[in-house]
C-alpha cells in the first residue's frame, strides 16, 4: 500500500475533481485543507525572516510596519463575525491572545467553528513580501521604511492583482486597508501617550525607534 501527498490551489484542484476521465482518481483522493495563517504573530514571523536589520542593515524598519501589513493580510482572509458587536480587527485581536470584554477562550474557540472558509480565502504571504520589497526599492534612498509606504504599495498593487475577481472584493479589501490605517494611527498615539507619561528621555528614545 503506498500513499502519495501532493499539494495544489484549490482551483486547480477543483479543475481535477470536474475531469470525468480522473473518476479512479477522485475516488481515491482524501483533501486535506491547509489555510493561511489567522493568528498575527505567527504572520509577522515570516516577514521578519526576510525583513530584518541584518538582511537589510541600511535600511531602518520603523516599528509597527510589518505588523500593518500582518494585521491587512489576516483581515482579507478572516470571515466577517456573526455576532454585530464584533468587527473582523477586533476578531484578529482575540485569534492572536488578546482580551476583549464578554470573550474568553471558549468564545474564540467557538468562533473559529462557525467560521468554515477562513484563511482559506484572500491575500497572500507571497504579495506582502513582493510590496514590502517595492516599497524597500522605491524608498531605499531614504534609509527607512515605514508603514505608510507599505500600505500605499499594498493599494495599488490591488488594481493588477489576478485574483481580485469582482469589483466587490476589491473595495472590501480597501476597506480593510483603511481600517488598518486608522489602527495604525491608535496604535501611534498610544505610543506617543505613553512616552510623554514616563519623561523626555521615553520621547527621545520613541523618536529614536521611529
Amino acid at each position: 500500500d503506498e500513499v502519495i501527498l501532493g499539494h495544489t490551489n484549490e482551483p486547480e484542484f477543483k479543475k481535477l475533481q470536474n475531469n470525468e476521465f480522473m473518476e479512479a482518481l477522485r475516488d481515491r483522493t482524501v483533501k486535506i485543507d491547509v489555510p493561511y495563517i489567522t493568528r498575527l504573530e505567527n504572520e509577522v514571523k515570516i516577514y521578519k525572516k526576510d525583513f530584518n536589520s541584518d538582511k537589510i542593515p541600511h535600511i531602518h524598519i520603523a516599528p509597527h510596519t510589518l505588523e500593518m501589513a500582518s494585521t491587512w493580510a489576516i483581515m482579507t482572509r478572516l470571515e466577517d463575525p456573526k455576532k454585530a458587536d464584533l468587527t473582523r480587527l477586533q476578531k484578529l485581536k482575540l485569534y492572536n491572545g488578546k482580551t476583549l470584554p464578554g470573550y474568553n477562550e471558549d468564545n474564540v474557540k467557538e468562533l473559529r467553528k462557525e467560521a468554515i472558509r477562513e484563511g482559506l480565502e484572500g491575500i497572500s504571504p507571497r504579495y506582502i513580501q513582493d510590496k514590502v520589497s517595492n516599497a524597500l526599492v522605491k524608498n531605499g534612498h531614504l534609509g527607512c521604511l515605514n508603514p505608510f509606504m507599505v500600505f500605499n504599495e499594498l493599494e495599488a498593487g490591488l488594481k493588477h492583482h489576478s485574483l481580485i475577481t469582482s469589483q466587490e472584493q476589491y473595495d472590501l479589501y480597501k476597506e480593510m486597508l483603511a481600517i488598518t490605517r486608522q489602527e495604525y494611527e491608535d496604535i501611534i498615539k498610544n505610543d506617543v501617550q505613553k512616552a510623554i507619561s514616563v519623561d523626555e528621555t521615553a520621547i527621545q528614545t520613541l523618536c529614536a525607534n521611529y
